[in-house]
């Protein structure tokens, strides 16, 4: 389920537009949608970015707005979660580097 929206959007893609439009895309596609209110596939996507924090510069600041990129030739989800915690990144919280251990 969690590529669902990626093979939803090439599915299409590949209906209108065959593989030279999958060719041409950028690395990581960009799907995002209000939570509990997803379209699916195309309807959901947003752009295709060169990286992956370029992607993430895209996304709006928004409370309710979740997102998913996916490296496009591997169909993988890179990252996730909702688009307020976007610049969230939960190794810098580890048990090793709590500030109770002293």
């Amino acid at each position: 389920m969690e590529n669902d929206a990626a093979h939803r959007l090439l599915i299409q893609i590949r209906l209108f537009g065959g593989a030279e439009i999958i060719s041409n895309m950028k690395k990581y596609l960009v799907f995002t949608y209000y939570v509990g209110r997803s379209h699916g596939g195309i309807k959901d996507f947003l752009d295709g970015f060169d990286s992956v924090e370029e992607a993430l510069d895209n996304i709006l600041l928004e409370r309710n707005r979740y997102y998913q990129i996916v490296e496009k030739d591997s169909m993988k989800v890179v990252r996730e979660g909702l688009a307020m915690f976007k610049n969230f990144v939960p190794e810098k919280f580890s048990s090793g580097n709590s500030l109770l251990e002293e």
